[in-house]
């Protein structure tokens, strides 16, 4: 029933969904290796400052510029001449440690024929150019101290630069030679480029204006948790190629929609076939109708008792319908097989790529990321005005049908198939053998399932619920007994559990409603979110929000990018940590709340609000580069520990509780 080439392509489709799911596993060991180098803890009380600055400069003839940074912006504009500024400042327990550490770090500028390079290296650390990249070797870990150096430098127009930061911002303004950016825990910011430009960042977005893109310039950006923006010339001709897991593609050139028509016209052939067969299906179940009608008709004036009776023993009537039973077992039979392909063609959707082209394709652009839009606009125009350059008909919503009552003569019981989208629902099964998705209604049970190659959809489990997928989504209505879920590259959501809740993917959000035990949730790439949680809370995500409602236990949230909402309901929660590298927290606490909190935020105005507290007992400091607040809350208790980069911290006072 279905059409040749809708088989053709499956297994170019299986080796694409396995590409993107081992893509994004290597991209979760690196983002968890760089969060929790990002977000280690503080050793002490870091009161202790000292600071200095340092100029250099060359001339002659310059050909490139070489800067690493591991902890601060590197910011480079356009100028007549080289001149950089090195702003190293160190944090420590006193300010004569603060001072010996600043003696230990060095800023070192070379100028080897005219290739200039400009990196600082901390104690501990040794950094070395290697060709075109940076080997940056540790050989000790001190967490009593922090550097972070910012460089601030003007380059002639046509320099060719490289600069990089593990920790950090980096911009370029006006440089029109080739540009090579990177960073881990940042984001990028671009103007006014003209020539091959190369931008890469695993935590942060990506903001990129050309002012000319000539002919045969390659342009490669890519980020993992974060938003692409590229403006181009309006006249730009150039040749795209983008690729994401859970974002969009959009775009306001003439750019053609959907750079892969095939997987979108299989899509809509199989639509067709499944709705062609779905009014078949139809036609055919109201012939039985009638025919059964028909049939009753003639015993009407018989003895009414006597049919009754063989209706109530249900005894079949005495009908042919072999032939239109055969055709329904058919077409169920069909219906279930569309049904299968469609939802995984849908799920491959998910992991959306595009190549197209405007105006010949005399440059190239390649755009992509994991998680966030990627928009190439046309200069004069705005991200409203963008088209969606991929198609996608909506998520994969699989639900556990219930079997309607029929009369025995029907053979094969139908199942309910709501209007598309979404995907009508497939019968449920405990190993799908086509390799798609599987749907699971409730369970009396444990409900168990390791490796399925795509979304699960389960209903209420009484036991206990473990399951793994590839490259899908995880819904489940409830766990009775616990739940532990992962996923390698798709959402996970749980609506309740009773016992304690696991649940980690590579390339999606956790959102979990009700946990009366334990609760640990880490995701690289999405946020995460739990509505109420009995026990401890333990929450990580690469590049999400945090949001997490009456927690009755001990918190721990981290992110390398995104906000934290907390709401803590026990009167004696034993505190906790609530850290961010780029984003502001918000935490409400009971009246009656008794810990000890410490709160700093760091690269912030020190005139500016970035502590807000509701408690009077919460002291505000002022530093240089940062604000602190410390208080013992109704005479003290367990430490709440929270820490913002460049964001705000606000502490709200609730009900006691």
């Amino acid at each position: 029933m279905r059409t040749t080439s809708f088989f053709a392509s499956k297994r170019l489709r299986a080796r694409r969904e396995s590409l993107v799911a081992v893509w994004a596993l290597l991209i979760a060991a690196l983002v968890l290796l760089t969060l929790a180098a990002g977000l280690r803890a503080d050793a002490g009380e870091l009161t202790g400052r000292a600071s200095r600055t340092q100029s250099f400069s060359a001339s002659g003839n310059l050909k490139s510029l070489s800067v690493e940074s591991v902890n601060g912006n590197v910011e480079i504009t356009a100028g007549a001449a080289f001149a950089a500024e090195a702003e190293t400042t160190v944090r420590a327990a006193s300010d004569a440690a603060a001072r010996k550490v600043l003696d230990e770090t060095k800023t070192s500028f070379r100028n080897d024929d005219g290739e200039l390079s400009l990196f600082a290296e901390e104690p501990g650390t040794t950094i070395r150019r290697t060709g075109r990249g940076w080997g940056v070797h540790r050989t000790s870990e001190d967490g009593s101290w922090r550097v972070e150096t910012r460089f601030r430098i003007t380059v002639p127009s046509g320099l060719t630069v490289n600069a990089s930061s593990v920790n950090g911002l980096v911009t370029a303004k006006g440089v029109a030679g080739a540009l090579d950016l990177s960073t881990v825990n940042g984001r990028i910011e671009l103007l006014g480029a003209r020539r091959d430009t190369k931008v890469n960042t695993v935590n942060g977005s990506i903001d990129a204006t050309f002012a000319e893109l000539p002919k045969g310039t390659s342009v490669d950006a890519r980020t993992v948790n974060g938003g692409i923006v590229l403006r181009l010339p309006a006249n730009a001709s150039f040749r795209l190629e983008g690729r994401t897991m859970s974002g969009q593609i959009l775009s306001t050139f003439p750019l053609p929609v959907s750079g892969d028509d095939e997987r979108v016209r299989e899509s809509d052939e199989a639509r067709a076939e499944r709705d062609r067969v779905r009014a078949e299906r139809d036609r055919i179940r109201a012939e039985i109708r009638e025919k059964k009608k028909s049939h009753k008709n003639k015993f009407k004036d018989k003895d009414k008792d006597k049919e009754k009776d063989k209706e109530k023993d249900g005894e079949d009537f005495e009908i042919d319908l072999s032939e239109l039973n055969e055709a329904l077992r058919d077409l169920n039979r069909d219906m279930a097989e569309l049904s299968r392909d469609l939802s995984h063609s849908i799920t491959i959707n998910l992991n959306r790529s595009y190549e197209g082209a405007v105006g010949g394709g005399a440059a190239s652009v390649h755009v992509s990321n994991l998680n966030g839009k990627i928009v190439v606009l046309a200069e004069g125009t705005t991200e409203e005005q963008a088209k969606k350059l991929t198609s996608l008909r909506g998520l994969l919503s699989v639900v556990s049908p219930t079997t309607p009552r029929v009369p025995r003569v029907v053979v094969i019981p139908a199942h309910p198939v709501p209007p598309v989208p979404p995907v009508p629902p497939i019968p449920p099964m405990a190993e799908d053998p086509w390799g798609r998705a599987i749907s699971k209604g409730d369970t009396a049970g444990d409900l168990v399932l390791s490796h399925a190659p795509s979304d699960v959809t389960a209903g209420q489990v009484a036991g206990r619920v473990q399951i793994s997928t590839q490259s899908g989504q995880i819904h489940v209505k409830g766990a009775g007994k616990g739940a532990e879920l992962s996923s390698a590259g798709g959402d996970i959501r749980i609506e309740s559990v009773m016992g304690d809740l696991k649940a980690t993917t590579s390339g999606g959000d956790i959102r979990a409603g009700a946990v009366s035990g334990d609760t640990r949730l880490e995701t690289v790439g999405g946020d995460v979110v739990v509505r109420s949680a009995g026990g401890s809370v333990t929450a990580r995500t690469g590049g999400g929000d945090i949001t997490l409602k009456r927690v009755h236990g001990p918190v721990v949230a981290r992110t390398s990018g995104g906000t934290i909402s907390c709401e803590i309901t026990s009167a004696s929660s034993p505190g906790g940590e609530l850290a961010t590298g780029g984003g502001d927290v918000t935490v409400t606490l009971p009246a009656n709340y008794r810990a000890d909190v410490d709160v700093r935020v760091s690269g912030v105005d020190p005139d500016s609000d970035a502590v807000i507290s509701q408690f009077p007992e919460i002291t505000i400091s002022h530093r240089p580069g940062s604000i602190s607040g410390e208080g013992k809350l109704n005479g003290g208790g367990p430490r709440l520990t929270i820490r913002s980069n460049s964001g705000t911290v606000t502490i709200r006072k609730g009900p006691a509780a």
